[in-house]
């Protein structure tokens, strides 16, 4: 009987090692894990910086991009008023042209008609 007994014990014992042995199995893959967990963590804070650089920049560049569509738009309506004052006066100018040249041709037409 007392064979038996060591006999269980021993199988016991060797159960016991064998969980020990699966514990440190599990502790290992726990340590794994942990590392793949920060690995991860590190690679996601690495890109969430990466993306805030970039979206800084996106702004940056829609910034310049309105300001120089707003300076564009102020030069181009500059122009374009300078451009229709200029035609205006031409107008103007050549309405003075038009009425300088009839009242000249009146004035042929009367010496002519004294001769």
């Amino acid at each position: 009987m007392e064979q038996r007994f060591e006999s269980v014990e021993n199988r016991l014992d060797s159960m016991e090692q064998r969980f020990e042995s699966v514990d440190k199995r599990f502790d290992s893959m726990d340590q794994r894990f942990e590392s793949v967990d920060k690995r991860f963590d590190s690679m996601e804070q690495n890109t969430n910086e990466k993306f805030a650089a970039i979206d800084k920049r996106f702004d940056s560049i829609e910034e310049t991009i309105v300001k120089e569509i707003e300076s564009t738009r102020a030069e181009l309506k500059a122009e374009i008023q300078y451009v229709h004052d200029e035609l205006k006066d031409l107008r103007t100018d050549l309405a003075n042209v038009e009425q300088v040249t009839a009242k000249n041709w009146l004035d042929i037409s009367r010496l002519k008609a004294i001769r």
